[in-house]
């Protein structure tokens, strides 16, 4: 009997862990968009003034541009699955999510955006690899040596195509 009991217990926590996840993405997701809608302007910059500021400074780059919001212009150059999600979503989607995320990577002269696409991936279905297309998402990170730079967005930033 309470072995029973312990088994019933252990089930019910388990199933409370997958509720509250469920109910912290969502929380997640709304502040999102949020966070999106109050992002404000881009920032003026071009990617060639970042890159040479990164070059310069990495720590003041780092500092000026980060949880800033940019829109460029560029080519894209790469979609791939994300390997992380593929791999762990199959031992649970619900916790780990879908299978259906990709990195997608536009380049800009020597400076290459980076991004991970989780939400409405079927929209990538309208693009092809080269195309002219417009990115608009809020920097998390700044990177850059003599080749050149990478800028890394969050998460489903805007992608239009030119």
């Amino acid at each position: 009997m309470k072995k029973v009991l312990l088994i019933a217990a252990l089930t019910m926590g388990l199933a409370g862990c997958e509720t509250l996840n469920s109910v912290t993405k969502s929380i997640d997701d709304t502040f999102a968009s949020v966070n999106d809608a109050m992002g404000g302007a881009p920032i003026t910059d071009t990617p060639a003034q970042i890159c040479a500021e990164i070059r310069s400074n990495k720590a003041r780059a780092t500092n000026k541009y980060m949880g800033k919001t940019i829109e460029t212009t560029g080519r894209l150059t790469s979609i791939e699955q994300n390997l992380v999600a593929k791999s762990m979503s199959s031992f649970n989607s619900d916790v780990w999510g879908s299978a259906k995320q990709f990195d997608v990577r536009v380049t800009n002269g020597q400076t290459e955006f980076v991004t991970l696409i989780t939400k409405r991936p079927t929209q990538l279905d309208a693009f092809n690899l080269g195309d002219s297309v417009t990115i608009k998402g809020r920097i998390e990170s700044v990177d850059g040596g003599n080749k050149g730079c990478r800028i890394e967005l969050a998460s489903d930033p805007r992608l239009t195509k030119n």
